[in-house]
């Protein structure tokens, strides 16, 4: 019974007899060898099963057939190379192997991503010539067979009830090889499908959304095209489905009933969750960011997400087509445009002035994800922008004082937080009662974070020092070593939160302080000597300045003497320390006294 159900189980049986009536003998041979194989497939073993054998009632089970298979166990061998990619292969896609060589049509690439697959395919191709032969034989599969794996492999990963939505899922993969002149193999095709897992996921969600046989059929003539911007137009064409840009087309959108109204909220979410991993594919997939193709999909992507932020604060209304136009080129090209779609929306689309602040808020939350802030020119238009929203919150709330007050909090937060606020206030003026309320906020949040910090407390030291350190690396990946010394040095902290001042309560954090003034951040000498080759520097600095160095406070014991030695090599190097007029008598002293020492230590 466990054999038979094996062996019929998505119709894998069938698939045999096919292939022998066909004279496909790949197929067929595949099959067997799976089979024979105790690698992939694992049959339990028959002193198990007799005593149900022997019983009188029948064993009766149903055949799982979650989709109907065309190529001989494919989900056994998507799940072996699945575990081998999670298990030896994406730690190392970034190291140079001679064996993992890449063809002179793979070199011209800069793109990371493409980058990851190349080196992910190559590695999992020695792999699969590593293990059983029955590995081996699949990369011998024709581009033909390849086609056949890949649509029964997304059939049943992404449960596509209907064979023509996972083929232009494989359609959309084969687009990749095409454009990119890979060579077609089974290593390739779970390398894709691994490293580009998330974005392959929200094509097929929307894929399962769209009811339309003749938008898929579309997209499929679409990718047949020998063109290098099929992959953009099948994107946008995909996202185009679910979202309204004409006036005709606006008005059927407003015209839906209640039942239809939900189905439509639905599709709008699930681009809303999709817009920013296609985003974020299109900027690693295309070498350069301000190409045609990613600019497309940057515009379609902006007219989705603010079409439903529009029903989302505005229901149905003609305002959302003035929204989309006004989002067609992004939000920060210019100073004007974030401005005028905020006009358009409170003008046209009468927002109430107690829900103005809400959609602000979504509105800088949406900019900030899909524009993704990720160059100086972006920051610094974003910066401008707030900066003008804040001075203009009441033109934006007109004789609403609760809600141009939520406004100006708001942003002035998010000015404070990314250290943009120049501004300076007056004492009594009530900016300046705004940005204490951030400060205060601000002020609570770290003395939460402090007493989450100190969970663990002395009971179990491992775990609190591990909780210490993964808290360092989260400010440093988000802020720099830097900031991060500045903030655990800070004096006020040191007085309201023990644990970043006491070694006792950690180590990790008392090891961290930042250094003193005249000090540089990144030299090594502060952690491996500390306080002796800090003092040894200070007063050598101070007898510089002086014209005596006479009370540096050495008095030759052999543990001081490689301290103050990195000391007086260190502001030696400083160009200003060389120039000056006192730094004669400083050398003397070199010469003259940790001259013997050097040649003590030496002998010693």
């Amino acid at each position: 019974m466990h054999i038979l159900a094996l062996l019929f189980e998505n119709c894998y049986f069938e698939i045999f007899f096919e292939a022998m009536e066909n004279n496909a003998e790949y197929l067929a041979e595949l099959f067997v060898k799976v089979v024979k194989s105790t690698l992939l497939l694992t049959i339990p073993r028959l002193t198990d099963v007799l005593p149900r054998l022997t019983s009188i009632d029948p064993d009766l089970r149903a055949v799982s057939v979650k989709y109907v298979a065309k190529f001989p166990w494919s989900h056994l061998f998507h799940n072996w190379c699945y575990s081998k990619l999670v298990n030896k292969i994406s730690h190392k896609v970034h190291l140079t192997d001679s064996s993992c060589s890449i063809d002179e049509n793979e070199k011209k690439t800069n793109s990371k991503i493409h980058s990851k697959i190349i080196q992910g395919s190559k590695l999992l191709e020695i792999v699969m010539d590593g293990d059983e032969h029955v590995l081996n034989q699949l990369n011998e599969c024709t581009i033909e067979h390849c086609r056949i794996y890949i649509i029964d492999v997304v059939a049943a990963k992404y449960n596509l009830s209907t064979s023509c939505k996972a083929e232009a899922i494989a359609d959309f993969v084969f687009c990749m090889f095409s454009i990119c002149k890979w060579d077609v193999s089974i290593a390739a095709i779970e390398s894709i499908l691994y490293f580009l897992s998330d974005v392959l996921t929200k094509y097929a969600d929307m894929l399962k959304a769209c009811q339309d046989d003749s938008v898929i059929a579309q997209l499929r003539t679409l990718l047949t095209k020998e063109n290098d911007i099929r992959l953009s137009d099948y994107i946008c064409l995909l996202l185009s489905h679910f979202i309204s840009f004409s006036s005709s087309n606006i008005c059927i959108f407003i015209c839906v009933t209640e039942k239809d109204w939900s189905h439509t909220v639905a599709d709008l979410e699930l681009v809303e969750g999709a817009t920013p991993v296609i985003l974020q594919f299109a900027k690693d997939w295309y070498e350069e960011n301000d190409s045609k193709e990613y600019e497309a999909i940057l515009s379609i992507c902006c007219r989705a997400q603010m079409q439903t932020l529009g029903v989302k604060h505005l229901g149905k209304g003609n305002v959302l087509v003035c929204m989309m136009s006004l989002s067609e080129n992004g939000w920060l090209k210019d100073k004007t445009t974030i401005a005028d779609l905020l006009r358009c929306v409170f003008e046209k689309g009468k927002l109430a002035l107690d829900k103005r602040p809400h959609f602000i808020r979504d509105l800088l939350t949406t900019v900030k994800s899909i524009e993704g802030l990720d160059t100086s020119q972006k920051q610094e238009m974003y910066r401008s922008v707030l900066t003008e929203l804040f001075q203009k919150a009441q033109d934006l709330v007109p004789g609403a004082r609760k809600e141009k007050d939520t406004i100006c909090l708001q942003i002035l937060e998010e000015l404070v937080q990314n250290q943009w606020n120049t501004q300076k206030f007056t004492l009594e003026s009530d900016d300046s009662v705004l940005l204490n309320r951030v400060l205060e906020k601000f002020d609570a949040i770290v003395a939460q974070a402090a007493k989450l910090l100190g969970y663990f407390g002395q009971t179990n030291k491992s775990y609190q020092y591990s909780l210490h350190i993964w808290f360092l690396k989260q400010f440093y990946v988000a802020k720099g070593m830097s900031f991060t010394r500045s903030l655990i040095s800070e004096e006020h902290l040191y007085q309201k939160i023990p644990i970043f001042a006491d070694p006792l309560l950690s180590s990790a954090f008392y090891n961290l302080k930042y250094p003193q003034q005249n000090f540089s951040s990144i030299d090594p000498f502060i952690g491996i000597y500390q306080a002796k080759y800090t003092n040894f520097s200070q007063k050598i600095r101070q007898g510089i300045q002086s014209g005596s160095v006479d009370n540096i406070g050495y008095m030759g014991d052999k543990k001081d003497f490689v301290p103050l030695l990195a000391a007086t090599l260190s502001l030696a190097n400083l160009s200003a320390t060389y120039l000056s007029q006192n730094f004669q008598s400083y050398r003397t002293y070199i010469c003259t006294y940790i001259f013997f020492d050097v040649s003590f230590a030496t002998y010693t």
